[in-house]
């Protein structure tokens, strides 16, 4: 192992992101991974917020939380995200609310704060060792979303502007997580658990989640598609072995229906037209074989 000042140069937290000396996406060991949540601690509880909200802090804990999921390490990972929550306060949440707002650079270049922790939670659904990471960013968007409402959703529901996921929001990453938790038959109670997050900010802001929801991206691999797109091929997924899921996509649905119905019923034409697509395709080559 080196020495992790080798990795990141004195005042690498305050530096001017554009100005960054150092290597943005540095490989981290385990042991390197513990010294930056080390520094990280230090500088939230010595480091009044108005330096904290023009700091690099929000892209290296997101950064950290990359790293911890990679390394499959628990520990580190639940240490982030309680760096994280504790930004939050239930006098004042407008700290962590600016923190997940801010727009990133490096490895995350255009993505906010809020949506490389929501495709954090994404990479945490491909596998069960990274289950906590699910349970604890769940809680901590869910008590945010209570005390904050619009604020938070708008953050949310904001489209990525620049770089590789430009024009995707936070709800497609979330939608994306769903569908893919539904996938996995020993990995339906982190099903629930995003489906009921992604319920709770339906309920608590109708008109911007269901905008975001029935809104199509119009760049990169899911161009003409929405979440709602996206959350069906959950649904179908989660038909055979989850039904508390199915429950609650059909209550989302039946609220996205009420702020969106002409938006909500194309995203479901197109999904129904791609399955028919699939099913053709497959009597066709068992015909031809």
């Amino acid at each position: 192992m080196g020495n992790p000042l080798d990795l990141f140069p004195t005042g690498f937290l305050t530096i001017p992101f554009d100005q960054y000396p150092g290597a943005k996406d540095p490989q981290l060991s385990s042991t390197e991974l513990e010294w930056l949540i080390t520094q990280l601690n230090h500088f939230i509880n010595e480091t009044p917020y108005a330096t904290l909200a023009e700091s690099n802090l929000g892209y290296w804990l997101t950064y950290a939380l990359q790293c911890a999921l990679n390394l499959y390490d628990e520990k580190a990972a639940q240490q982030i995200c309680a760096l994280l929550y504790n930004l939050y306060n239930d006098e004042n949440a407008e700290p962590l609310v600016s923190i997940l707002s801010q727009t990133l650079g490096g490895v995350f270049e255009g993505q906010t704060v809020a949506y490389a922790w929501m495709d954090n939670l994404f990479t945490a659904t491909f596998d069960s060792r990274n289950n906590s990471v699910v349970v604890a960013i769940n809680y901590i968007f869910s008590q945010l979303l209570e005390k904050t409402g619009d604020e938070l959703s708008s953050v949310i529901a904001k489209n990525v502007e620049k770089g590789s996921e430009k024009g995707k929001n936070a709800i497609l990453v979330l939608a994306r997580a769903l569908a893919n938790a539904t996938s996995m038959s020993d990995n339906q109670p982190t099903a629930e658990l995003i489906a009921e997050l992604l319920r709770s900010f339906v309920k608590k802001s109708p008109g911007i989640i269901s905008a975001a929801l029935t809104e199509e991206v119009i760049y990169g691999s899911f161009k003409d598609k929405s979440s709602i797109y996206v959350l069906m091929g959950g649904l179908k997924n989660a038909v055979e072995d989850n039904p508390k899921v199915v429950q609650i996509l059909s209550r989302i649905l039946i609220d996205v229906n009420k702020m969106c119905p002409d938006h909500l019923v194309n995203s479901l034409c197109k999904f129904i037209k791609s399955v028919l697509i699939k099913v053709s395709i497959r009597c066709t080559l068992f015909l031809l074989h």
